[in-house]
């Protein structure tokens, strides 16, 4: 799902920004269009005919990729040997946001990954490999037990480039009552610092 207008910043520094009406570039990009609740892999080739006609502005306000997995990930020889650096989990998601990125997309205003779904969640290194190349001022990328240090990497540690940040917390436990909690009854605290 794309949008119909294009959205772009009076200057770098501005947070300001003015909406214009244009049909030719997109702002927003929803993947997979239809949400559902057993998604087939895909081959990103196959993605790539189908959405590399489009034309996005510079600038998106919203990027949003639903489960997604990919078939087979694309084989770059020069990657084989970085396989091992990138810990484990999953890395379709770097593929989708490098595609974004030479799609000339510099800016997103709001990212939204759902990574709770399936087998294995992308790991850390993938999220700061797909999120360097943008500045991103929402993150919402929903991974149970994303490092803080992937965060700060991911924003090459400029606090004013992310202005808010979405942490996915594990739902509590449900306990009989012949149990007793293994966590103290206190509210979960977030903290984040510089």
């Amino acid at each position: 799902m794309v949008g119909d207008s294009s959205f772009r910043s009076s200057s770098s520094d501005d947070k300001t920004a003015q909406l214009t009406i244009s049909s030719d570039n997109h702002i927003y990009f929803v993947f997979p269009p239809m949400a559902s609740s057993n998604p087939e892999k895909i081959e990103f080739d196959e993605f790539r005919s189908s959405y590399d006609r489009l034309v996005f502005d510079q600038v998106l306000l919203s990027v949003e990729f639903r489960h997604v997995e990919l078939a087979q990930e694309p084989l770059n020889p020069r990657r084989q040997n970085k396989r091992n650096e990138t810990g484990t989990g999953r890395k379709d998601m770097e593929i989708f946001f490098k595609w974004l990125h030479e799609k000339g997309v510099t800016n997103i205003i709001k990212v939204t990954v759902e990574d709770r779904r399936g087998s294995t969640p992308h790991s850390d290194q993938v999220i700061e490999t797909a999120l360097k190349d943008f500045d991103v001022d929402i993150l919402d990328w929903r991974k149970i037990d994303i490092d803080p240090r992937t965060v700060w990497a991911a924003t090459r540690g400029d606090r004013s480039i992310l202005g808010e940040l979405h942490l996915c917390m594990i739902p509590p436990l449900i306990l009989s009552s012949s149990l007793t909690s293994p966590f103290p009854s206190a509210r979960p605290t977030i903290a984040w610092g510089y």
